[in-house]
């Protein structure tokens, strides 16, 4: 993920009390005045000049700092890194697209109030998507390769000519075989086509999962022990990257904070099944059919909402 999009998980809270420099200082305090709602928080390891700005979502606002963060120049301003900013000055690669600098500090508390927005829940989810879809394609290319050595060790053909044929459903050797595998003798060749022919199919529904997902967000309620899912549904055409999500999808704006009480209990119970299954896993770490493990405590499951 991209710096602006540090997860709380990698930061601890900070006091205005425990920033060293003053400038930092002085401008957390201005903003703590018109934003009363936030807190600050900075990386747990490292000793960067940056304090990041959270409400209550698992990304925060944006960050703010006082240094040099230009190409050229040593001058030391003020700056604000948010989301919602586009500084065209710089090149889209460039995290500098997302800052404004201010050599004072009225104008940096403006920018700052003015840009760092609550996140919208579809810019949320779709923050790891593109980890999700990597490992989708890293999936079915391991697939793919496990079938062309099976196919091999077999004797048959595994190339475009032969998956040309079979989505024409022309017959050939290996789909003439397979076809006919209850009937073969039993042995190492018949177990060998079995194998084959479930590696095909497990490959052909990796493919083929044409799919949408729901991201996951676990969320400690404020009220007791129990954990909150909140939750955001992700489209097909996103989820399969054919498609960019912003505002003109109507869920690009929905989500849904589910309970294990209450009338979302039912809904609650299936999302939590996924997330069982998944979150003994390392980060980012893919199970076909099920979904993904992005951090500690964010999820993709593959259901049908």
């Amino acid at each position: 993920m991209k710096n602006e999009y540090t997860h709380k998980n990698e930061t601890v809270e900070v006091t205005v009390k425990s920033i060293p420099d003053e400038h930092i200082r002085d401008f957390m305090l201005e903003l703590q005045r018109k934003m009363s709602w936030v807190h600050f928080r900075k990386m747990k390891h490292g000793s960067s000049s940056k304090v990041f700005v959270f409400d209550d979502s698992p990304f925060p606002l944006g960050w703010i700092s006082y240094g040099v963060f230009t190409d050229t120049g040593e001058t030391k301003q003020y700056v604000v890194c948010a989301h919602s900013i586009c500084n065209n000055k710089y090149a889209s690669y460039s995290e500098q697209q997302s800052m404004l600098m201010s050599k004072r500090l009225k104008t940096a508390v403006s920018n700052a109030c003015r840009y760092l927005q609550p996140w919208v829940t579809g810019r949320i989810a779709e923050a790891g998507m593109d980890t999700l879809r990597q490992a989708r394609r890293s999936s079915t290319t391991n697939l793919d390769t496990q079938l062309r050595e099976k196919m091999v060790s077999l004797g048959f053909q595994h190339n475009a000519h032969n998956r040309a044929n079979q989505a024409a459903n022309t017959p050939n050797a290996w789909t003439t075989c397979r076809a006919m595998v209850d009937e073969l003798p039993e042995g190492a060749f018949q177990q060998g086509v079995r194998e084959a022919a479930q590696i095909e199919w497990d490959l052909f529904e990796d493919k083929g999962m044409n799919t949408n997902a729901t991201f996951i967000c676990i969320k400690k309620s404020q009220y007791g022990d129990d954990h909150l899912l909140f939750t955001v549904p992700v489209p097909k055409a996103v989820v399969n990257g054919d498609e960019h999500w912003d505002n003109r999808h109507s869920n690009y704006f929905e989500s849904k904070i589910l309970s294990p009480i209450g009338d979302t209990k039912d809904r609650y119970e299936e999302l939590a099944g996924y997330v069982n299954r998944l979150t003994v896993l390392e980060d980012q770490t893919y199970v076909r059919g099920v979904g993904m493990k992005l951090t500690e405590d964010m999820f993709y499951v593959h259901d049908n909402w």
